[in-house]
């Protein structure tokens, strides 16, 4: 027996080290594994399908080298889910300085600078994300589908986000989804648009006209193109599925009038198509979410839906308008918000009551709306 112990014991030593080199070589394969991917990022909670959704956030702007304190204020609030409208990075930025298009550096920089910002990475700890983008995260100030680096700008976005390997999102083009939530009675539909990928160019208009600096003028071609004839008709398509309650998010304004810079309007035949398209599908429940403004603000369109049109503008996150505008239109609902701030919706299912507006903190909204559900059926 002695004998027996002393040989398995030697046995035993000599594989020590053999032991040893394998877990040694374990490690460094996974961590070869880990640092060959295109950023490591850290993970982005998804809402459940089977959520009821009560409460939800949404903003957009958000400059990753600048503090972000208001994800503090949009956690107080406990949103089942935030919707990041775009411009979640600055990625035509680099060293402190603008560039003319984002690169793999700059892309990189400016998603590690996200990924590291300590109110962020709290936020996304408790709070799921969903997400599109808009021009700077996309690659360029007010780019369209003349970008040059949509792989590039695509590619940080899915590993980001955390985008599944079976999502949609990774099999076409453009980073459009969408998804229903909650059971039949509480549901909600969540599109998240993609109006930069497609978009076609932008007419310029003249500086120095009666109304001020104007960037763009309303186009009267024939081929405008906002989201493509695929996301056109993937729209129709969700559009036709049941749902209570509908958001729409654009990373642009989809109803304001009085301004010369990126708008649905700009392109008035896409818009045009976009309330044709509500009115053919008879797609109840549609509210509609936007950012890229640096200011926020509500706005209401009545006779072009079989129901008034409600959009919600929430931006920016930290990076507010440099130059206060004293814009007004016909579809405007008071003045705009010109300090940081983010969107925050409210579903009373029992009373079916829905009550949205903009806030600049968790218990300070400076502009809301409320009405019921028959409001927008």
């Amino acid at each position: 027996m002695t004998t027996f112990v002393k040989n398995h014991t030697a046995i035993y030593r000599c594989l020590i080290p053999f032991i040893i080199s394998l877990f040694l070589i374990s490690s460094c394969v996974t961590t070869t594994s880990k640092s060959s991917k295109e950023g490591d990022f850290a993970s982005m909670r998804k809402p459940q399908i089977s959520k009821t959704m009560q409460t939800i956030a949404f903003g957009s702007c958000a400059d990753a080298y600048k503090p972000q304190p208001l994800w503090a204020e949009i956690q107080s609030s406990k949103p089942d889910v935030f919707l990041l409208l775009g411009d979640n990075v600055y990625a035509d930025k680099l060293n402190g300085k603008n560039i003319p298009i984002a690169t793999e550096e700059s892309f990189k920089a400016a998603y590690s600078a996200l990924d590291q910002q300590k109110e962020f990475s709290r936020f996304r700890r408790h709070i799921p994300i969903l997400a599109t983008w808009d021009d700077h995260d996309y690659g360029f100030n007010d780019g369209g589908i003349d970008n040059p680096v949509i792989p590039l700008a695509k590619k940080f976005f899915l590993n980001f986000f955390n985008i599944p390997l079976n999502s949609p999102v990774r099999q076409h083009e453009g980073v459009y989804s969408a998804n229903i939530y909650g059971e039949a009675g509480k549901r909600v539909q969540i599109i998240l648009l993609d109006t930069r990928s497609f978009r076609s160019a932008l007419t310029k208009a003249k500086a120095g006209n009666a109304e001020g600096y104007q960037r763009y003028r309303p186009s009267t071609a024939d081929n405008q193109q906002m989201l493509g004839e695929q996301q056109w008709a993937w729209l129709a398509e969700q559009l036709s599925k049941p749902a209570e309650i509908r958001i729409i998010a654009s990373s642009i304004q989809i109803l304001a009038e009085n301004h010369g810079y990126e708008r649905w309007g700009n392109l008035p035949k896409e818009r045009q198509r976009l309330y044709d398209l509500l009115t053919r599908t008879r797609a109840n429940g549609v509210v509609l979410f936007s950012g890229d403004r640096h200011q926020g603000g509500l706005y209401r369109k009545t006779n072009i839906t079989p129901y008034p049109l409600i959009e919600v503008t929430a931006s920016s996150i930290n990076v507010p308008i440099a130059h206060p505008s004293l814009e007004m239109d016909e579809t405007q609902v008071g003045h705009l918000v010109q300090k940081p701030n983010f969107g925050l919706l409210h579903i009373n299912w029992d009373k079916k009551l829905i009550s949205f507006g903009v806030n600049i903190a968790a218990k300070t909204q400076l502009h809301g709306l409320e009405f019921p559900f028959e409001d927008i059926q």
